[in-house]
Formats: C-alpha cells, sequence, structure tokens
C-alpha cells in the first residue's frame, strides 16, 4: 500500500501529462494539482473542520470530528470523471470558510490488484499532531492501508513528552556493513 499525507499528495505540472495522468492518481485515487493546467487545486491557511463521512470504513474508527488552523488542500484531483469506484471519500471540510463548499480532505483507494492506498491533505502545521483525533485519523490510514485489523476504537498513541525527550540519550545502532562489489 502507500499512504500520502499533506505535501505528499502534491504533484506539478512537469510531473503529469497535460491530460493530468500520473501513477498517484491510480496507486492512491488523487492528487493535489499545483500549477497545473488540466486542474487547479488550492492550499491555504485557514480553520477547517475535518468532519467523517458517513460510510462504513475502517479507517473512520475512533475518531470524531474536530476543528484546528491548518493549510488543507481542496479542490484536489481524482481523474476527469471524479472519484473512480474504487475511491471512498473519507473526511471532508466546508472550504474555503468564506464560501463554503464540501471539500474531499482524505480519502482511501482500494485497486483491483489488491493493493490500497491513502491520501491526506493535513496536516501542515506540526502543533496539530496534538490533537487525538488526528493521529488516530492518520494512524487508522495507515494501518488500513497495510492490511492490518483497525479497533474499533481506533489505532491509538499517547503524545510524547518533548520537553523530557533526549536523543542524545539513544544509543546509535551499528550500521550494516556494505557488501563487497565484486
Amino acid at each position: 500500500g502507500m499512504v500520502c499525507v499533506h505535501y505528499a499528495t502534491g504533484l506539478r505540472a512537469q510531473h503529469v501529462t497535460a491530460e493530468g495522468d500520473h501513477p498517484l492518481l491510480r496507486w492512491i485515487g488523487g492528487y493535489f494539482a499545483t500549477g497545473c493546467t488540466h486542474h487547479r487545486s488550492v492550499a491555504r491557511v485557514c480553520p477547517a473542520t475535518l468532519v467523517p463521512e458517513p460510510v462504513e470504513h475502517p479507517v473512520l474508527r475512533g475518531w470524531k470530528s474536530f476543528a484546528f488552523d491548518d493549510e488543507p488542500y481542496w479542490n484536489n484531483y481524482f481523474g476527469k470523471l471524479g472519484p473512480a469506484k474504487n475511491v471512498t471519500p473519507l473526511v471532508t471540510a466546508m472550504l474555503p470558510p468564506e464560501e463554503p463548499k464540501k471539500e474531499i480532505v482524505a480519502w482511501a483507494a482500494q485497486r483491483a490488484d489488491g493493493g490500497r492506498g491513502l491520501g491526506i491533505v493535513v496536516p501542515h502545521f506540526f502543533r496539530n499532531w496534538q490533537i487525538d483525533d488526528l493521529r488516530t485519523l492518520v494512524l487508522n490510514g495507515i494501518c488500513w492501508t497495510a492490511k492490518l485489523d483497525i479497533p474499533a476504537e481506533g489505532v491509538r498513541v499517547s503524545l510524547p513528552d518533548l520537553a523530557s525527550f533526549n536523543p542524545a540519550s539513544v544509543e546509535p545502532q551499528p550500521r550494516p556493513k556494505a557488501k563487497d562489489a565484486k
């Protein structure tokens, strides 16, 4: 499977065909189009509320709507006809705030080959990882894409105490030796 979070969903015009084709469209079902002539996605820092769609999907387990200030991407590209049959819109937000329209900000793709893909076009700011529901949403998506079971309460992790984080105390691991070239 493949998961793309925020800017990893983005493709520039020089990386897609004039019609918008790119392997990412097939791998995760959509992308953020920047500078493209076939489609124009939008990125802007603004308040947003993420809302789970009324579908039954493991990625939606154990978290609820939340509001935050972030840089959500909207008007994402899902192909010429919009989201394909294999793409499930999971999370939406009303964007932009001054002219609200329901926009897909997270989606899941179940490919015919059995592979799974997920795109989520937030978070931009590190501070938003403090939101338990955001972490659960993202972790559910990663685990679902890896074909792991998602518990009813979602995948939960506690927020690390960054004040006590001391990377110098972690023992470095030995690097594997390169094999001799023959």
